[in-house]
């Protein structure tokens, strides 16, 4: 027989054992099936080559078996443990189960022509988890070289952007100079023409420093703890200042604690009022933040939470690129803005592990939608 999926059967009784190889043979003409007498000559053949699958006897004569079925899913290869007895005694099947048994047949009736079809399952499924563990562990390390290189290219963002905002403000600097200083030597076209030049450069300085603020976010996600949004939301109404005569009204609903940063957190929030505030059509402006639900996923229980305002709304159109840089969309009005502030909202809450989008079906304005960690990462 050629070595394909290792099988050891532990059994004292040399005729129960011959007759279980022989069933087996039957089934799996190809595989390498090894025999052990006892607990202890079993541990040392599976230390010394590969085993997928231990069927041990757990009729032993005064055996230890839930030691030994510990003992083998310490070793390397950790090998499938299924365990036959002649006594059902639910127990004992629960304490071989805890000490890391895969399957346990009753040793009753036919059970011998059921053997075949179960060490089948047991190999498909051994195979199946090996096949995850491999898929996984790349996975993982994708993950890791595309963090690194995020890394890096947020790094050279933010350095080529720190490096572009001296010259432009070198060149303002002397824009506002032939302006103040040579105010009578240049007519009413001249200086207009200087004031638009200078206008326009202190949008792209405002750009640039935007990129770099942008480009520097990743290296706060890395500091997190628990926060409660109850507070956070207190700080981020009480810091923003907007014109008096503006009438403000924001609603803040029992918010629940979420695993984050709280300065990025706090950067999302007054980012999203912020923006439903300059871009408004109301004479009574109204946002509210509330939680929604909780939700579950292979990363762990998230919290979705929703910050809905009474503006003009966003054009179903453009939910697909509103949190692109840059981007306005339709309903900018003649407001001005920088176009980063969404892209800084989806970034954060990226780095969180999370997601932001519009609510495409509300209609009474604009509603986001955002879902932020209610604990740790579990694979973080």
């Amino acid at each position: 027989m050629k070595a394909g999926a290792p099988i050891l059967l532990v059994d004292a009784n040399p005729l129960a054992a011959k007759n279980t190889i022989d069933e087996l043979s039957r089934h799996f003409p190809e595989t390498m099936l090894h025999v052990a007498h006892g607990e202890a000559e079993g541990l040392q053949v599976a230390s010394q080559q590969p085993v997928e699958l231990v069927i041990l006897d757990g009729d032993i004569p005064d055996n230890n078996a839930f030691e030994f079925i510990r003992q083998l899913k310490n070793l390397d290869d950790d090998p499938v443990v299924l365990m036959l007895s002649s006594v059902g005694d639910p127990t004992l099947i629960h304490a071989a189960y805890e000490a890391g048994c895969t399957r346990h047949i009753l040793k009753a009736g036919e059970w011998r022509s059921d053997l075949g079809m179960v060490v089948r399952q047991l190999l498909r499924m051994r195979r199946l988890e090996q096949e995850n563990l491999k898929l996984l562990s790349r996975v993982l390390e994708a993950n890791v070289m595309l963090e690194e290189r995020n890394r890096r290219l947020d790094e050279f963002c933010a350095s080529l952007a720190h490096d572009i905002r001296g010259p432009l403000a070198g060149v303002s600097m002397r824009l506002e100079y032939l302006m103040d200083g040579c105010r009578e030597l240049l007519d009413e076209r001249h200086l207009r023409t200087l004031r638009n030049a200078n206008d326009s450069l202190e949008r792209l300085i405002g750009m640039v420093q935007a990129m770099y603020e942008y480009a520097r976010l990743g290296e706060k996600a890395t500091r997190m703890q628990a926060v409660s949004l109850q507070q956070l939301m207190s700080e981020v109404i009480n810091d923003l200042h907007f014109d008096d005569r503006l009438d403000i009204q924001v609603r803040i609903g029992e918010l629940p604690k979420v695993w984050g940063n709280p300065d990025l957190l706090r950067r999302v929030f007054s980012n999203l009022i912020s923006n439903s505030v300059k871009y408004s059509d109301k004479a009574r402006i109204e946002i509210s933040v509330e939680a929604l639900r909780k939700t579950e996923s292979s990363l762990g229980a998230f919290h979705e939470l929703a910050v809905t305002d009474n503006g003009p709304g966003i054009k179903s159109e453009d939910h697909a690129h509103v949190f692109q840089m840059f981007s306005r969309g339709e309903n900018k009005s003649s407001k001005e803005g920088s176009g980063i502030g969404l892209a800084v909202v989806q970034r954060i809450v990226e780095l969180h592990y999370g997601r932001v989008w519009v609510d495409p079906q509300y209609q009474g304005g604009a509603r986001f939608i955002l879902s932020l960690p209610a604990e740790p990462i579990r694979f973080a």
